[in-house]
């Protein structure tokens, strides 16, 4: 018994941390834009990369 609730306090802390690390519910335009601005960063990356 001792177990399955040291296993439960383990997973409701791990849950608490991952909501407070990526919310579930999206902006205004959804995840889509999370992956559009990181598309950007990396272009702008590899745009100085190449040039420095």
């Amino acid at each position: 018994m001792t177990s399955f609730i040291i296993f439960t306090l383990i997973a409701v802390v791990a849950h608490f941390l991952a909501w407070q690390w990526r919310p579930w519910l999206p902006g205004a335009s959804g995840y889509a834009s999370i992956v559009h601005d990181a598309k950007e960063v990396a272009m702008a990356y590899i745009a100085v990369g190449f040039t420095g």
